[in-house]
């Protein structure tokens, strides 16, 4: 280019001397800069007086002169260039507009994207990592890797409904030709979500991130990344709902992380009736480190099987709410075991749930509720607290005991329910119409005296109802603590005390067996109580006056022995008629 623009001055001037002067005394080799050709032009003539009269084929020198770029050592310095090309230099100080760079470098560059195909900054910069083995790519590649609402518009800052731009977000995801879904995050803010809308996840793999979630004070929800459920409506707030394959019988996994969600659910009747998160036919998707605020369902999973709910807290469900909720349906299925809509295996681990305070007229929602064709579900380690029920097991709609809740283990729960507004329907764990439950280690509380502390019936199915408790404790119930009209009940090791608080003495027991509520009799299984103190705990004197055991009418094979009754009224009262019924090696205290 130099040399170029050298010879279209020497012809220029040897067809102008009489508009010409001789050229300055530069060497042979010397090459001229645009300002010192630029300086000597000023002082030159020509016909039109502004070198306009000097041309190169059809163009002027001054239009010559603009497409110079200045260069020292190969380097390209204080210019403002529209698509450059450079090649095999270094780009100083620049003003740059699309430009395209192959093998230079850029220095402290001012970059204008046209748009995003023509210039991504991010194309041009090298990420190399600095460990070994390390491969560098692009910067734009390595941005890739992971996805931000804020890529989308989403300024996060409360003020807008981002219900569209969360959508546009996860469909660009799984629009993807390769490696459909992956993580979408969510920087510390705030996301508004409406109620009426909510946001649909149409394909497996999507994973939602936040930058962590907390509690402020004063009761008042305070999250680095939060969304927020605006408006009133009854739409699930997120919904892991991907389509199912043909000849499959589920997606494949997605999940939530890191963040809180605030729905606005404080009072009645609740107003935002959806889901917070709402997951069907998946397997494998995961709630993880998340917190829930004022749902009206906290998460609900349907069908699907080995999803979990992890180290989530639900707080201050509504009063007609539920915190957990995991439901599948045998409706329409030919075949037990090969039915689309079976739920089975979900894991809830590590978790606390809690409800807003009930009132005299309006009694406090449910924990953790499992119905119909639930095949099996694992609840560990966690809080439930001032809910009117903990725990809820039933089988309203399944067409068999083969399509209802079969194995619902629990292993380390605290449960402590509050009985008013709703004392006659309030139980630590509820079950009615199920295969197999069985609590190992947990510790169940009732204030307000409900009903019971734990209730199990079967009032569809015979045959139904094989419960076993394990250490533990249940304490505090207005009739007996434990009520079982199930087949087989086992209670092994623990404390049963507190019981009868409504002062009939047909309530003051510790454990009450009952035929069956459906009026047919009792169902002919048994129970074992082993090894259980009753009446009295770690006070001195008992709360009630209780008795230990109670026998109800025809009930049979029933083993109660090896047990501690401690400061009770009485031990094991038999109204049973049956001689098949076992009492024996129970120790007194008074």
């Amino acid at each position: 280019m130099r040399r170029f623009l050298l010879a279209t001055l020497c012809i220029a001037g040897m067809t102008m001397q009489a508009h010409a002067q001789s050229f300055p005394n530069w060497h042979q080799n010397y090459i001229p800069t645009a300002k010192e050709w630029q300086d000597w032009w000023a002082r030159k003539l020509d016909a039109n007086g502004d070198g306009s009269g000097l041309k190169w084929g059809n163009s002027t020198l001054p239009e010559l002169m603009g497409t110079k770029v200045d260069a020292s050592g190969g380097q390209s310095e204080n210019q403002s260039l529209a698509t450059p090309a450079i090649a095999g230099g270094t780009s100083v100080s620049q003003k740059l507009t699309s430009p395209t760079i192959t093998d230079g470098a850029i220095t402290a560059a001012s970059f204008t994207c046209q748009n995003t195909v023509a210039c991504v900054l991010s194309t041009l910069i090298q990420y190399s990592p600095p460990w070994a083995q390390s491969v560098a790519r692009t910067l734009l590649l390595r941005l890739e890797d992971t996805v931000s609402i804020k890529d989308f518009g989403a300024p996060g800052d409360g003020n807008i409904d981002d219900t569209p731009l969360i959508q546009n977000a996860v469909n660009a995801l799984c629009a993807r030709a390769q490696g459909k879904g992956g993580t979408l995050y969510f920087p510390a803010g705030q996301y508004n979500i409406s109620a009426s809308v909510g946001v649909s996840i149409p394909c497996g793999g999507v994973y939602l991130r936040g930058a962590g979630w907390g509690w402020g004070s004063g009761n008042l929800a305070n999250t680095a990344t939060s969304i927020i459920a605006t408006g009133t409506g009854s739409a699930n707030l997120i919904s892991f709902d991907a389509p199912v394959n043909a000849n499959d019988l589920y997606w494949y996994g997605g999940g939530i992380s890191d963040l809180g969600i605030i729905m606005n659910n404080r009072g009645m009747p609740s107003t935002q009736t959806g889901a917070a998160v709402y997951i069907q036919h998946c397997q494998l998707c995961r709630v993880h480190d998340v917190e829930i605020f004022y749902p009206y369902v906290g998460v609900e999973v349907f069908s699907g099987v080995h999803n979990s709910i992890d180290h989530v807290s639900i707080k201050q469900i509504a009063l007609d709410g539920v915190g957990i909720w995991g439901h599948g349906s045998d409706s329409g299925c030919s075949t037990i075991s090969n039915c689309p809509t079976r739920a089975d295996v979900l894991n809830v681990s590590d978790g606390r749930i809690d409800s807003q305070l009930p009132n005299a007229t309006q009694g406090a929602g449910i924990g953790i509720k499992l119905t119909d064709f639930m095949a099996a579900a694992w609840i560990r380690h966690t809080t439930i607290e001032q809910t009117n029920i903990g725990v809820y097991i039933a089988c309203p709609n399944s067409s068999g005991i083969g399509a209802c809740p079969q194995f619902i283990h629990g292993d380390r729960l605290e449960i402590e329910v509050n009985a008013m507004g709703k004392q006659d329907t309030s139980s630590a764990i509820l079950a009615d119409n199920f295969v197999h439950l069985e609590c190992n280690s947990c510790q169940l509380y009732g204030f307000n005296q409900p009903y019971a502390i734990v209730y199990l019936t079967a009032s569809r199915f015979s045959g139904a109802g094989h419960a076993e408790f394990l250490s533990g404790k249940m304490e505090g119930s207005y009739k007996a603590c434990l009520q079982t009209f199930v087949q087989d009940t086992k209670v092994i090791g623990g404390d049963i005390i507190g019981c009868g608080h409504s002062g009939a003495a047909a309530d003051e027991y510790g454990v009450a067996i009952e035929p069956s509520v459906r009026g047919d009799g009792a169902d002919e299984g048994s129970t074992i109580i082993n090894g259980v103190n009753f009446c009295l705990g770690a006070t001195p004197s008992a709360s009630t006056s209780m008795s230990a055991v109670y026998l109800g009418s025809g009930v049979g094979f029933n083993v109660i022995t090896g047990n501690i009754f401690r400061g009770c009224t009485g031990g094991v009262t038999d109204a049973s008629g049956q001689s098949d019924n076992v009492s024996a090696n129970n120790t007194v205290f008074q």
